[in-house]
């Protein structure tokens, strides 16, 4: 069975990062992460904890009923495909 990897858009988040002052600088230690860490989850490329969640819910003053939006929005990717008439 082939595995699905999921990547999540988290603009949002970076966006509501930057709304409050913050930086990945200055944000990592506030969840017990370097940057780099928090750089590879806000790219998708690890996976955030349920701990990191709640703690930068709390910090950023993100409503649970909203963090869905900030945590779990799946990213689409556009692909072209080349399509042939036929005549």
């Amino acid at each position: 069975m082939k595995k699905i990897d999921i990547v999540y858009d988290y603009e949002l988040l970076k966006d509501k990062i930057s709304e409050k002052g913050l930086t990945q600088e200055t944000l990592a230690p506030k969840l017990n992460m370097s940057r780099t860490s928090l750089n590879l989850k806000l790219n998708s490329k690890s996976n955030f904890t349920q701990t990191e969640i709640k703690v930068m819910a709390e910090l950023l003053n993100i409503p649970s009923k909203e963090l869905g939006n900030y945590f779990f929005k799946g990213f689409v990717q556009k692909s072209v495909q080349n399509i042939k008439e036929v005549i």
